[in-house]
């Protein structure tokens, strides 16, 4: 602003002085324009006396040419430097000085028309007189204009002088001004420098942080040997902590904690050292350590979700036949010591072994994400004709929406879910007759119901130990799905799932 500033002022006075010599030249030259025909207008009005002389000598002695040097004194009087005397700018006296002699040679010229000479020569002097002080008039109006030009070079010079002292002065200010810049422009770039120092480390360091083994130690010595320091530590306590370089007794220790992290502590000995660049670094330390945190804790979610998978999928496929084969075992056992023969028993427990076997390898290439590409309706058809190979009760598939591709993770929750229904509802409420429909509405939205006939189902009624509704309700979760579990009005129970699915 102050840079600005003084040069506003020098431009100011510059133009001030050249507007200033422009002005003085202006009236110097319009002055002495006018004054072009002064010397005319002097010789003029000069010879004006030496006519009227004439004039008196011609009516004295009766000349012929009188009447020549009448019309000739009569040209000299009207000649047109006279009378451009008429105008505004010229002083009144000058021009009062030609009207009267304009007025005493109307009065004159007839006497001397009328052959009146003696008269002329008697008023000659007077007219003459007159003449001399209009001379004198234009002799001082003359004389004025130059004083007026000369007063006028002298004011522009006295002007110009001072306005060239205020330049000079300002433009010891403005050098005065330069050399302050100058000097900030070089403190400006000495911070820039030491800033631009302190980012590389800041860089570096944050380059060393960004993989996954985390270069604690040497960030600590990359930023003691660019800050000189003795000795730099990180304590995470009291988990670990990592020190470069040796204790200096002499010197005072300094401390920031680091940000979110809790218990961290960035230590280091200096006589001198930036409080920033250590501010930053304490920052990247904290964040850094932060993130690992995360990752830790990321890990070990998708740790636990993995097994809660696991246990979800275990119990959807190889814990149901295993309890199918429990029941049948039982049967066995009722009917060992009767005269029924066990074969037909015995071949259900291997069809069931071998549905579990499948179900195991089917599982192992879930585990995997590899699902059969198959659409929903299909998909739904072979796990009802699984479980109708199984029981004797009718289940039955309405499909009334149009083919619908889901991806694997989809397809994977939405048939655990119908499949965990059926067995509900052949395990628990004993049912004859299941339908599994599914619709579509306009805006996409599927719904899958499994309805039976069976004796019912309450949710307060359920038994510890058994996860099924639970691990239903965690599949709807994952689906962002609608899952609804209630009793119907002509008996047993209605599960209805409702979802969207992804597009991708």
């Amino acid at each position: 602003m102050l840079k600005r500033s003084v040069t506003r002022s020098l431009a100011r006075a510059l133009f001030a002085i050249v507007l200033l010599a422009v002005c003085c030249s202006f009236l110097a030259l319009l002055t002495l324009s006018a004054s072009l025909r002064d010397a005319e207008a002097l010789n003029m009005a000069g010879s004006l006396r030496m006519q009227s002389y004439r004039l008196a000598l011609d009516a004295a002695t009766r000349s012929p040419s009188l009447d020549s040097d009448i019309l000739s004194y009569q040209q000299s009087l009207q000649a047109p430097v006279l009378l451009s005397l008429q105008h505004a700018w010229v002083p009144n006296n000058v021009k009062a000085r030609y009207h009267e002699m304009l007025t005493a040679w109307q009065k004159l010229q007839p006497e001397l028309t009328r052959d009146e000479g003696q008269r002329f020569r008697q008023h000659v002097s007077h007219y003459v007189a007159q003449i001399d002080r209009f001379v004198l008039a234009l002799q001082r109006w003359a004389e004025l204009k130059m004083k007026l030009v000369a007063g006028a070079c002298l004011l522009g010079f006295i002007a110009i002088a001072l306005l060239a002292k205020a330049f000079a002065r300002m433009s010891g200010d403005l050098e005065k001004q330069y050399l302050w810049l100058e000097q900030a422009v070089k403190e400006r770039t000495g911070d820039l420098r030491q800033a631009n120092r302190r980012l590389k480390l800041l860089y570096r360091c944050s380059e060393m942080l960004r993989g996954h083994d985390k270069a604690y130690a040497q960030v600590l010595e990359l930023a003691k040997e660019h800050e000189n320091l003795p000795i730099i530590a990180l304590d995470v306590a009291p988990r670990w902590q990592l020190t470069a370089g040796e204790e200096d007794k002499r010197l005072s220790w300094h401390s920031l904690p680091l940000e979110q992290t809790q218990g961290g502590v960035l230590r280091w000995q200096a006589s001198d050292s930036e409080p920033s660049l250590m501010q930053g670094l304490a920052t990247m330390l904290g964040r850094s350590l932060q993130l690992d945190d995360a990752e830790e804790k990321g890990r070990h979610l998708l740790l636990m979700e993995e097994r809660a998978t696991i246990a979800r999928e275990l119990h959807d496929s190889l814990a149901q036949s295993l309890v199918y084969l429990r029941i049948q075992l039982a049967r066995l056992k009722r009917v060992v010591d009767k005269e029924t023969p066990p074969a037909a028993i015995v071949g259900e427990i291997d069809v069931a072994l071998a549905e579990a076997n499948r179900q195991l390898r089917e599982l192992l290439t879930t585990f995997r994400l590899s699902v059969e590409p198959a659409d929903l309706t299909t998909a739904l058809e072979q796990v009802v004709a699984q479980l109708n190979r199984q029981t004797e009760a009718d289940i039955k598939l309405i499909s009334e929406a149009r083919q619908q591709r889901l991806n694997a993770q989809q397809q994977v929750h939405v048939l655990q879910i119908v499949r965990e229904a059926l067995l509900n509802a052949l395990r628990h409420a004993r049912a004859s007759d299941i339908a599994v429909r599914v619709t579509q509405s306009a805006a996409d939205l599927l719904h899958i119901e499994v309805s039976d006939n069976g004796q019912g189902f309450c949710l307060a009624d359920a038994k510890p130990g058994h996860y099924g509704l639970a691990i239903m309700q965690e599949r709807a979760k994952s689906l962002n799905a609608q899952l609804e579990i209630t009793p119907q009005a002509q008996g047993g129970t209605r599960v209805l799932l409702r979802f969207i699915p992804d597009k991708s």
